[in-house]
């Protein structure tokens, strides 16, 4: 159905009406209206279009005070948090139902969420420069070639600034395997948990062992879901 709509009608009061597809030709502008009824698809000035779009709203919200960046795109979110050295406990499978408890000093790192996917990165210091190298996060669950998090049976949220920080402890706080644990340091090249138990109950992390990531920096991290791999290799169980 094709129906022309009168540049004296109120095309704002329109659009808030239906679901609408903008198309841009080089001699006009129309837009395409969706609703119960159908389709409907008619010319539209670009003056009154610019004065509808000018009107929208586009804030990030109260962000984390760690935010490295954030960035929205349609209904999706990209956004890395700095994460300050600290000394973590982590929980790690022993063989049969044992479990073990480490204090281990960790770097630097950033953690970056895109919908529901997750990586994790280290730093030799604190975020300064888009263009700072990262490294491998010292973690195992975490992919080697990509950085992405394997949460196992778990699904995290989709990212927001609301549940970023509560997804990064969700992965500290879960239970840790040898699976994914190699190629993520240098004196332990085959199980980083070995390096956990060299350094527990230490208060720095020794940063010659941070192996350098194929991703080479934070800049590359705002497009880092992009064009890798839905799926990590992995199991949490």
């Amino acid at each position: 159905m094709l129906l022309t709509i009168p540049k004296t009608e109120n095309l704002e009061e329109v659009m808030q009406k239906h679901l609408a597809r903008i198309d841009l030709f080089s001699e006009s502008v129309r837009a395409t209206l969706y609703n119960h009824e159908g389709a409907s698809s008619f010319e539209v000035d670009p003056e009154s279009l610019a004065a509808v779009f000018g009107k929208a709203e586009f804030g990030t919200g109260l962000l984390p005070p760690m935010t490295v960046f954030y960035e929205r795109y349609g209904r999706s979110v990209r956004m890395g948090l700095y994460l300050p050295e600290l000394v973590r406990t982590l929980t790690v499978h022993a063989g049969s139902e044992k479990t073990e408890t480490l204090r281990v000093p960790c770097p630097h790192m950033i953690l970056v969420g895109e919908n529901r996917t997750y990586g994790l990165f280290a730093l030799a210091g604190p975020p300064t420069s888009m263009d700072q190298p990262i490294y491998r996060a010292p973690f195992s669950n975490v992919s080697e070639s990509n950085g992405k998090i394997c949460f196992g049976s778990i699904t995290p949220q989709s990212v927001s600034a609301e549940n970023i920080q509560g997804t990064g402890d969700l992965f500290f706080k879960s239970l840790f395997n040898g699976d994914l644990s190699n190629g993520k340091c240098v004196s332990y090249p085959d199980s980083v948990i070995d390096l956990w138990k060299s350094i527990n109950g230490k208060r720095k992390f020794p940063y010659k062992e941070l192996i350098p990531s194929s991703q080479f920096c934070i800049r590359n991290l705002m497009r880092w879901n992009q064009h890798q791999p839905n799926h990590v290799q992995g199991d949490r169980s």
